[in-house]
């Protein structure tokens, strides 16, 4: 690890030097919480002080500035007249200018404002009034403090900032410079939600999971494991907090310690009150039901490692019993009974042991649920208590245990409900944690020669469509799926409603694909009993793949973000698996490799840790395809080499090519890099998947053989109104043609739809055809606007942009004298201000506008902004 870092306050570092250097301004305070990084930010401006040339110091606020000028005595001169307070206030002031090097104030840090005494506050007011100290100071603003220090506080001419707790952005930042590489989203999410900003907790928790062996670098991406141990400095931390609370408030926080969010009602008013009044526990409402929880997760980590065995046993079971008592009215206070009393003396009453296990998997608790089904195998060994178990741990990751269970539930199953679950159970293993569709589709077909009702075979038919489309053969499972709203069972409808979906945008019709996602989705929504898997999110995919196909980039991005923030809620390790993909998908056709690198990066580490074979293949063909887009070609070709022997799966098999496409373009191989688009584009025509076909056909234009692609992509496009493949295929047909006019229109469009990659190629390749046709001042123009676009595609190596690598920079003279053309003077008054002849400055400027591809001042000062901007 790295040295703790210094990030995300450049708006109020810039603030500082604004009030450092306006003279009216006497101070500038730092206001927030314990824990929003007040002292690190006065340390810095401190630093910044001094490197500008003011003269610097620090107040002691410690034990010693409890005595009168203790704050300030290691400051004061040796001859300072404690009697002769006049005498001492010059010799100080004296002193204080003999340190300026730059300025007449000096600064002095006081970290904790409030803390000061008053004879030292006294001093500095008098010298900040005189204008020779500048106050630098932190404070927490409703904390107390004397009359002295208020009075200091409350100056209207001084500038102050509030730091709330770091959001989650700037924790991916703090801790991305710390570990000194890319971070998990999840790691992000999971140490954000724990230190809910408070950058103290924050730093103990990443340098207790460090130490502890949880927070590891996979060799791509840090990633963390889990993390729940209380390291002293923690405790010390919270202790503080906690200590405020009396025997009644401690009793009622480490019940929730242990129990969680529990009704308002169970616990004295009067001990809620006090402790709500202490920022210890938080009061919610959900309809006519009050709740409470403990307001910081971190607090509630330091209770339940201080409560002891014993206490726990009591706690539980007295909280077990109110809850009991009040007569369990909540949907989930069943299960939370259950698990307490198991928790506490390891068994609780049979038979609510099932009805809480069926209602853990409804909330997707997959390790409540693993805890209740193995009590409930305990009791009785039958076939619902194994398929909640299997389902358990297959949603935890442990498919070795999984397996055997379904399987066992399979033979424990009697009626056609059951068959058909247990075959959907052991099916989705097959597929998702083994990667073997194959052997997941003969699951089913056995399953169908066992049952006999309609709607048992119904389902079945419908899940073989499923299997199907994850073998990429599109046609025969739209085929298939035709029937999906004929089942009477509204869960599985839903998932293969969203199923159809799909298929009918990668068929050609995004438009119809999308109505019918999000029909699809909402029902999914409404649903309000039943078994849900698998988790709803699953069904916004469908949604994202049609506004792909549409154009509309962005959209697709934020609702898959939606659906990655869901699964990360509710803790589902398969969604967090395609989502992290599917992101990392749209992110490379937005051009934004970083972050498809770290989506699909994402994506590899989580399938590689809770055994998901089947999406690991595309995760790291997609982490391939941004690597070496990235340039990256040693992390691409690993990538290809541990997928390489696993089995292809999804319903985008086609284009999961393209990490090697793009490797061997990169690396010069351009005829092995057609090659392979040629034989997938063949793969997906085969199969119906007109969405990969379109993909790959635009991917060979882009490589240089655009007339092999123009036929595929015009019989893509027609008939279709101008969607995101239509454009492609005018793309397509623009670099057939040479136009570098259309390219130009082209990359307007490309770049409002967020694909800002291909909008800078068809800058590239307009640039391109200008200069063979002696256009120079149209390339330049086209070329310099092209660079702006891939600054923001994190500077993308492919054929297209490399044309214009050589593109012609200003040297440092003509970049002088642009800058004050722009600014408006004449090119007699910039000759003036440069000492040069204006027959140079009208050379000057020639040549600036044929570099740019300007012809006016005021097209020169908009490409200066924009050179400047990007």
């Amino acid at each position: 690890m790295r040295r703790w870092p210094f990030v995300g306050r450049d708006a109020e570092l810039t603030r500082f030097t604004e009030a450092l250097t306006r003279k009216e301004c006497p101070a500038f305070y730092i206001e927030g919480p314990p824990g929003s990084g007040k002292s690190r930010l006065a340390e810095r401006c401190l630093q910044v002080s001094q490197e500008i040339g003011y003269g610097v110091s620090r107040a002691a606020v410690n034990a010693d500035s409890l005595f009168p000028l203790g704050a300030v005595a290691h400051i004061l001169p040796e001859d300072y007249d404690l009697k002769n307070p006049l005498a001492g206030f010059n010799s100080l002031r004296e002193r204080i200018y003999g340190t300026r090097v730059r300025g007449d104030r000096h600064v002095i840090l006081v970290d904790d404002l409030n803390l000061i005494d008053d004879v030292s506050a006294t001093l500095i007011d008098q010298l900040m009034s005189s204008g020779a100290m500048f106050l630098l100071a932190t404070m927490e603003y409703e904390e107390p403090a004397s009359l002295v220090v208020r009075n200091i506080r409350n100056r209207d001419a001084a500038n102050r900032v509030f730091l709330d707790f770091a959001d989650e952005d700037q924790v991916a930042e703090i801790l991305s410079e710390s570990l000194g590489g890319m971070v998990a989203p999840r790691a992000i999410n999971f140490l954000h939600r724990k230190s809910r900003g408070n950058l103290l907790y924050l730093r103990e928790l990443v340098i207790g999971a460090y130490r502890a062996g949880k927070l590891q670098f996979d060799g791509q991406i840090w990633e963390i494991d889990g993390y729940d141990e209380v390291t002293p400095r923690l405790a010390e931390l919270v202790k503080t907090s906690l200590d405020t609370a009396d025997l009644a408030g401690r009793r009622v926080l480490d019940t929730l310690a242990l129990c969680g969010s529990s009704g308002k009602g169970l616990f004295p008013a009067k001990a809620i009150d006090e402790l709500e009044s202490q920022d210890l526990v938080r009061v919610h409402r959900h309809g006519r039901r009050s709740g409470v929880e403990i307001a910081h997760p971190m607090h509630r980590e330091v209770l339940t490692s201080q409560i002891t065995a014993a206490r726990k046993e009591e706690l539980l079971l007295a909280h077990a019993q109110a809850v009991r008592v009040t007569g369990a009215r909540r949907h989930e206070d069943l299960r939370h009974i259950a698990l307490w009393e198991l928790s506490a003396k390891g068994s609780t009453e049979n038979e609510i042991l099932l009805k809480s296990a069926l209602a853990a998997r409804k909330s997707h608790e997959a390790g409540q649920l693993r805890i209740l089904a193995e009590a409930a195998c305990r009791h009785q060994n039958g076939f619902l208590p194994r398929l909640l178990l299997g389902e358990a741990q297959v949603a935890l990751g442990d498919v070795a245990h999984a397996s055997g269970n379904l399987k066992e539930a399979a033979m424990l199953a009697r009626t056609d409900e059951e068959h058909v679950q247990a075959s959907l159970a052991l099916g989705r293993v097959m597929c998702w944690t083994k990667g073997d569709t194959e052997e997941a589709l003969h699951i089913v077909v056995e399953a169908e020669e066992r049952v006999v009702t309609p709607e048992a075979l119904a389902i079945l038919r419908m899940a073989r469509g499923v299997f199907l489309s994850f073998l990429g053969r599109i046609r025969e499972a739209l085929e298939i799926l035709k029937d999906v709203p004929a089942i009477p069972n509204q869960y599985i409808r839903a998932v293969g409603e969203g199923t159809r979906a799909t298929l009918i945008t990668l068929c050609g019709d995004p438009h119809k694909g999308l109505s019918e996602a999000r029909r699809a989705l909402e029902d999914r929504r409404n649903l309000s009993d039943g078994p849900e898997l698998p988790h709803p999110s699953s069904n916004i995919h469908p949604v994202a793949y049609s506004l792909q196909e549409l154009g509309r980039l962005g959209d697709a991005y934020a609702i898959l973000l939606d659906a990655w923030n869901e699964s990360i809620r509710d803790q589902i390790y398969e969604g967090m698996v395609l989502h992290s993909s599917q992101l990392a998908r749209t992110a490379l056709m937005q051009g934004h490799l970083v972050r498809a690198r770290r989506w699909a990066a994402q994506s590899v580490s989580l399938a590689r840790r809770y055994n998901f074979t089947g999406p690991l293949h595309a995760a790291l063909t997609r982490q391939a395809e941004a690597a070496a887009l990235l340039g990256e070609t040693a992390v691409a070709a690993e990538s290809l080499r541990e997928a390489a022997p696993l089995p292809e799966w999804g319903n985008f098999i086609p284009e999961l090519c393209l990490g090697h496409v793009w490797l061997q373009a990169v690396k010069g191989n351009i005829t092995e890099a057609r090659s392979a688009v040629r034989e997938n584009i063949l793969k997906a025509r085969e199969s119906g998947n007109s969405s990969c076909e379109a993909r790959l056909l635009t991917d060979l234009a882009r490589l240089g053989a655009p007339q092999e692609a123009v036929q595929g992509m015009a019989d893509l496009a027609a008939g279709r109104s101008e969607d995101y493949t239509v454009l492609r295929a005018r793309f397509v047909e623009a670099l057939c043609n040479k136009s570098p006019e259309e390219l130009t229109t082209l990359s307007l469009k490309f770049e409002m739809l967020d694909s800002e990659l291909i909008s800078a190629e068809c800058l590239a390749d307009a640039a391109a055809i200008w200069r063979k046709r002696g256009d120079r001042r149209a390339a330049n123009a086209a070329a310099h606007q092209m660079e702006r676009l891939r600054r923001k595609c994190d500077d993308a190596r492919t054929p297209a942009l490399r044309q214009t690598e050589h593109l012609d920079p200003l040297t440092s003279r003509e970049l002088e004298v642009a800058m004050l053309a722009a600014e408006g003077n004449t090119n007699a008054e910039v000759a003036r201000k440069m000492f040069i002849s204006k027959r140079t400055v009208d050379n000057h400027l020639q040549r600036v506008y044929g570099k740019l591809g300007v012809r006016t001042r005021r097209e020169l000062k908009d490409k200066l902004d924009e050179l400047d901007g990007a």
